[in-house]
């Protein structure tokens, strides 16, 4: 039972309540006046976005941080799996915890919900309104398949050079001294606006 599953299922299952659970109340309570999306509103998505993204860092960013050390380390790095430690992504997480503490494992959180928040809000905002421009075409299948592709291309553009300072945060522990905005001027100023989008065909 690896760290990155351990992590994975209780956030995405946890993100995915929130979110449907608080866009059907902000609908129910607050559609008045925040509009509703099958009347061209994206507010309530929106808000169930930022909502369900904020209370899943709890999980997301120490399986950020541990996946990234771990795909750091050399390949032929040892590593004798225990009780304590099965596996090399626990073995990360607890040295982590001893050299750093539980600050060590929410190395960028600030970069990872900066990155995460545009990301999410755009995606279930384009997806949802898509859904019904689309539905006016197609059927509900080929819609939604739809709504996924565009909303996944427009989220990904968007966070992609959010997405590159957290990582360098994440793994690099000068650069999170920094800052985002330091870090983000930094990128520019040596290797150009283009390094802010490298992996965006990948995302």
């Amino acid at each position: 039972f690896d760290f990155s599953t351990a992590c994975q299922l209780p956030s995405n299952a946890l993100y995915l309540c929130v979110y449907q659970s608080s866009k059907e109340f902000i609908e129910d309570y607050l559609g008045w006046c925040v509009g509703n999306v099958r009347d061209g509103s994206p507010v309530a998505p929106i808000l169930a976005a930022l909502l369900s993204e904020t209370v899943c860092v709890l999980f997301e960013v120490p399986h950020d941080v541990v996946t990234q050390k771990v795909q750091m380390q050399h390949a032929g790095e040892p590593f004798t799996p225990s009780w304590r430690t099965p596996s090399r992504g626990w073995g990360v997480a607890r040295q982590v915890w001893e050299k750093e503490g539980v600050g060590g494992l929410y190395s960028g959180i600030d970069a990872h919900l900066l990155t995460y928040l545009p990301w999410s809000m755009t995606w279930w905002a384009t997806y949802e309104l898509g859904k019904v421009v689309l539905g006016e075409f197609m059927d509900w299948g080929p819609a939604n398949v739809g709504a996924g592709i565009i909303a996944g291309l427009f989220s990904a553009i968007i966070s992609n050079p959010l997405h590159v300072i957290k990582t360098r945060m994440q793994c690099d522990p000068a650069a999170n001294q920094v800052g985002v905005l330091g870090l983000f001027a930094s990128i520019v100023a040596n290797e150009g606006p283009t390094a802010l989008f490298k992996g965006v065909t990948v995302a």
